[in-house]
């Protein structure tokens, strides 16, 4: 997709395997909003932006790679803000993997980054706050821990229980107008399970681009709002004893039929 001089909303979008990267937005100042989109498997930056000030929250941006810096999004001559994005296990052969500005400014809230190479971010005129971004990053807010990703070997990349991502974010950099995370659902979810380490007033909205939506559904182990086959799954491939593993349903410390028949229970989706 190309945006030149055009500022859309380009919202619940995928981009997947294009030769070209993902969008590219340009000249006399595009400002976009891209909103709750993925981005996999370019060969190219899956967000590339030149002489642009676009907005890009709720974004997945995972498995992309370029021959130039920012495989996960190039600026050029941009002022862009970034916010509740999940950027993962994007590679360049130099420069950062994951943001890459060249004289241009990015404002980066509320983000997790991990397994970019061969850095999360670099080329100056990044500002973090907020973020779980691995190596460490200076700024308020910032961490740098295990987001504790649900299946990040199949690509859920949403944040499981007792992660550090939950209620840690800040809520005065969510735009306006964005009321609900990747997957449809509600932003600014508490999860009385969690202390609040982020800034606002609760509830305090996660980092990424998913928001953990609490416990009130257990089974739904995914996190993806239905209890399924999925969640099934899950749980028999934790059969046997665990210690405080979220298959193991009833927490009686052995995940086995109990917890089939407390899936099979709350079949369909979460309240």
């Amino acid at each position: 997709m190309s945006i030149i001089n055009a500022s859309p909303t380009v919202r619940n979008c995928h981009f997947e395997n294009n030769a070209g990267g993902g969008i590219f937005c340009g000249q006399y100042g595009a400002a976009p909003l891209i909103d709750a989109c993925t981005f996999r498997g370019h060969p190219w930056s899956a967000i590339n932006c030149g002489d642009s000030a676009p907005t890009i929250t709720n974004c997945l941006i995972t498995d992309n790679e370029s021959a130039e810096p920012g495989a996960g999004i190039f600026l050029f001559e941009s002022d862009a803000t970034i916010s509740n994005c999940t950027i993962v296990n994007n590679s360049a052969v130099y420069g950062a993997g994951g943001i890459y500005c060249m004289f241009s400014s990015a404002t980066v809230v509320n983000c997790v980054m991990r397994g970019n190479l061969p850095t999360e971010m670099s080329g100056g005129g990044t500002t973090a706050t907020y973020c779980n971004i691995e190596g460490g990053e200076p700024g308020e807010g910032n961490i740098d821990a295990d987001p504790l990703f649900v299946d990040p070997d199949n690509y859920n990349f949403r944040i499981g229980p007792g992660s550090p991502c939950i209620d840690a974010g800040d809520n005065y950099a969510v735009p306006d107008d964005v009321d609900a995370d990747l997957d449809g659902n509600p932003r600014f979810v508490d999860d009385p399970a969690t202390v609040d380490t982020g800034n606002g007033e609760p509830p305090i909205v996660d980092m990424g681009a998913y928001e953990f939506q609490g416990e009130s559904c257990p089974a739904d182990l995914n996190g993806d709002g239905i209890v399924d086959i999925d969640d099934l799954f899950q749980v028999l491939s934790a059969w046997g004893s665990c210690d405080e593993c979220p298959e193991d349903i009833n927490e009686d410390g052995t995940v086995d039929i109990d917890d089939i028949f407390a899936v099979l229970a709350s079949w369909g989706p979460c309240p």
